[in-house]
């Protein structure tokens, strides 16, 4: 789940973006963000996202932005602090639900982080992540079929999800279904040619095969 958490912080930073055009330093601002993020400095990345809750601190995707950043650091209680701050200021903003989940994950509380991942879901159920979370929650509990439906359903919501191809050609690849396991990351492939770990796991899987 951690490798894909990023999908979602750069997602609540482009929204940040939008309706503040004319704000140049608010913009000059989440550039900066995105560049210590980027970089992997992620408490420079808080310190900036910081700055830009100053002229506005119920900005939802902001504050979602520094919970998902202090995941980063595996500071997981600052996380659900910073997750729990943007649903305060919105009941039906999804990716702090769903940001909420991953830190509680991470904290072993694995029914809270269920109803968290399940309330992102009917508020987004559109959207593959709250999905996906569930399938590592899932695959977590050892409940491959479970976890291997909810990777299905993700790519079903969107055939490019590439998280949910990843994990649900690795469910195929540990139940040695493994034509299926390559037939989805050669569509993983297609749309991103330099995922390391999917040529890394269609390596693994030929080499097993011969």
């Amino acid at each position: 789940m951690k490798f894909y958490r990023t999908l979602f912080v750069i997602f609540s930073l482009l929204i940040s973006c939008q309706g503040f055009a004319n704000d140049s330093v608010r913009e000059k601002l989440i550039v900066e963000e995105l560049r210590l993020e980027d970089s992997g400095d992620f408490s420079g990345a808080i310190d900036v996202a910081k700055k830009i809750l100053r002229s506005n601190p119920r900005d939802t995707e902001t504050l979602n932005v520094i919970a998902g950043l202090y995941g980063k650091l595996e500071r997981y209680e600052d996380e659900v602090v910073w997750a729990k701050k943007a649903i305060s200021v919105d009941r039906n903003f999804y990716l702090a639900y769903n940001n909420l989940g991953n830190a509680l994950f991470y904290l072993g509380k694995l029914d809270d982080a269920r109803n968290s991942f399940e309330t992102a879901m009917t508020l987004a159920p559109r959207d593959p992540l709250p999905v996906y979370s569930l399938g590592t929650l899932a695959e977590e509990r050892h409940d491959l079929s479970e976890a291997t439906a909810y990777f299905e359903r993700s790519i079903e919501l969107d055939p490019k999800f590439e998280p949910g191809m990843f994990s649900l050609a690795a469910m195929y690849a540990n139940a040695k279904k493994y034509s299926m396991a390559i037939a989805i990351l050669d569509k993983l492939l297609l749309l991103n040619p330099k995922a390391q770990d999917a040529i890394e796991m269609r390596s693994k899987i030929k080499a097993a095969l011969k």
